[in-house]
């Protein structure tokens, strides 16, 4: 596992970064204290989770940043519950750079 500092929409965050996750994913928690509100904008989902069916809200994150790479319009999931406590820096986010692995360093570059 690789983890990163980054943003969301200028707030700071720490991201997981889950290669095998087909979202950015966080709990309602981390989307309260990065002010996104989800329950108004997102669009109501159930997703499967290791502990079952649970609403999740699909939103779009005007800005996420890693390191010197910013992208913006990055789809993420809200996950009505206290799962994932990491907030997971998935494919929506990786498909769109190039990333490198070297060892146990994990190099991140924009395409």
């Amino acid at each position: 596992m690789y983890a990163a500092p980054g943003s969301i929409n200028g707030v700071p965050v720490q991201f997981l970064i889950d290669t095998g996750a087909t979202q950015v994913a966080m709990n309602k928690n981390e989307a309260r204290r990065l002010r996104i509100d989800y329950a108004r904008t997102g669009i109501a989902a159930a997703v499967h989770t290791a502990s079952g069916i649970t609403r999740s809200y699909q939103v779009t994150l005007r800005e996420v940043r890693v390191g010197d790479i910013v992208l913006a319009a990055v789809p993420a999931s809200i996950v009505d519950g206290d799962f994932p406590k990491q907030l997971l820096l998935g494919n929506p986010f990786l498909n769109r750079i190039e990333m490198r692995r070297d060892g146990a360093m994990m190099e991140l570059r924009k395409k």
